[in-house]
């Protein structure tokens, strides 16, 4: 099992905390949110982390380094990381192909309960989903009939032309078999190839799922936060990270 984690973009809408360094770079509670997803992979069971980076790479590969407690950890080039993530994700696209993956956002903080259970389910492909969810319009939404992930998209996009019973907003994290992966592979190389790079990398996803069973797990009241703005961050400081902390003994 390895793991693929998007770690190339600017973080603007954080700015001016990442002027100077990367969003996976913030620190909290003295590490940094890269960091602390190595930890969650690594403890997981994960055998080698590739990182896609791009802004102001030098800094990530300086702070982590080839190595995490004995975990492997590679870096990959996306150098167009202005365009948006589907090139981020396209860039890491081979990764696919060689071995079953664990695809993670790394802008998260979170509980690492939550990553063992992608990780170490028996299903094959698995997205983490968030049943309680403030519903803006702008979350990603995994729709769900009998467990199976029908369509991935935001809300504002209206609903999806499948049959769902549920939604949940997806966490960030995703277990993608080497079935799948390698069809997500050649689904990635195809939306580059006819210029499709704006928008959301999980259009590329929502395209494989007629063909590849997904489940969701629920984060079931674990806490977890993605950091896209100033107030997620002080959300993050003054309330998941103590959440987390105290499920962790500390």
């Amino acid at each position: 099992m390895r793991a693929l984690v998007l770690a190339a973009g600017m973080g603007k809408r954080l700015a001016p905390l990442t002027e100077e360094r990367p969003k996976g770079l913030l620190e909290l509670g003295g590490r940094s949110l890269l960091a602390r997803l190595l930890d969650g992979l690594q403890a997981a069971g994960v055998a080698e982390t590739a990182i896609v980076v791009g802004y102001r790479q030098a800094q990530i590969r300086a702070h982590l380094g080839d190595a995490h407690r004995g975990m492997p950890v590679r870096y990959l080039e996306n150098p167009a990381y202005t365009k948006g993530p589907l090139l981020s994700l396209w860039t890491g696209r081979a990764e696919f192909e060689r071995d079953d993956v664990v695809l993670a956002d790394g802008d998260v903080l979170f509980a690492p309960a939550l990553l063992a259970r992608v990780v170490q389910a028996p299903e094959s492909n698995v997205f983490l989903g968030e049943p309680s969810f403030v519903d803006t319009g702008e979350e990603l939404n995994l729709y769900v009939r009998a467990g199976r992930v029908m369509a991935i998209r935001r809300g504002v996009m209206g609903l999806p032309d499948v049959p769902f019973e549920s939604r949940a907003e997806w966490v960030g994290f995703v277990k993608v078999g080497r079935t799948a992966g390698v069809e997500l592979a050649a689904t990635l190389d195809a939306f580059v190839r006819e210029g499709r790079t704006e928008g959301d990398y999980e259009a590329t996803l929502d395209t494989i799922l007629p063909r590849h069973p997904f489940v969701a797990v629920s984060t079931e009241g674990l806490p977890w936060i993605e950091i896209d703005f100033p107030q997620d961050l002080q959300a993050a400081e003054g309330e998941v990270l103590p959440r987390i902390r105290l499920l962790e003994g500390h």
